[in-house]
């Protein structure tokens, strides 16, 4: 589900410690911001993919910890088209803002337009 702020879209999660949002893309760039607990984000490089094509080993380029500071979280920019792991050191709530985009063209749009692909 979406929450709908201004100019974002927010897809908000929970993870328990220990558990992980397997490596995956995104259609556009997104900043992830942690709440509460604390979280790594690795960026991945593909290692090896099944007889589908679908990435099935990685290797981490890079990596941060992401802990919950006060009110405003810790933020991280995550760009387009990048394979990345989300997984909590502890039990953790984070968020990925998205800018709203128009569904011809990808540019980025002030108003909610309901184009699920802005978001995924």
């Amino acid at each position: 589900m979406i929450d709908v702020c201004g100019h974002y879209g927010i897809r908000h999660m929970s993870l328990e410690a220990g558990q992980s949002i397997l490596g995956h893309k995104h259609n556009f760039d997104h900043v992830t911001v942690c709440r509460r607990g604390r979280v790594k984000l690795e960026w991945l490089g593909v290692v090896s993919v099944d007889e589908n094509g679908v990435p099935s080993e990685f290797t981490v380029i890079r990596s941060v910890e992401l802990p919950a500071y006060a009110l405003q979280g810790s933020r991280c920019l995550v760009r387009k088209d990048t394979w990345h792991r989300i997984t909590a050191i502890e039990e953790s709530d984070y968020e990925c803002w998205y800018l709203h985009r128009n569904p011809l063209d990808g540019e980025p749009v002030e108003e909610w337009t309901g184009w699920e692909k802005a978001y995924t």
